[in-house]
């Protein structure tokens, strides 16, 4: 449950970088939105991974 949750938060943030890539907002932002997206895919992983194993 907690991975699936890390997972839609991982995409919605990947959906925003992308939408500010389309507007021309600065690149640090899309590079902010883009590295949060990548830390809640490694939390998603990583749960899912430490679920098996329970």
């Amino acid at each position: 449950m907690v991975g699936a949750s890390f997972a839609v938060l991982a995409v919605g943030w990947l959906n925003l970088a992308f939408r500010a890539w389309t507007r021309d907002v600065a690149h640090w932002l899309i590079g902010v939105s883009v590295g949060v997206a990548g830390v809640f895919i490694a939390f998603a992983v990583g749960s899912f991974r430490r679920a098996r194993q329970l």
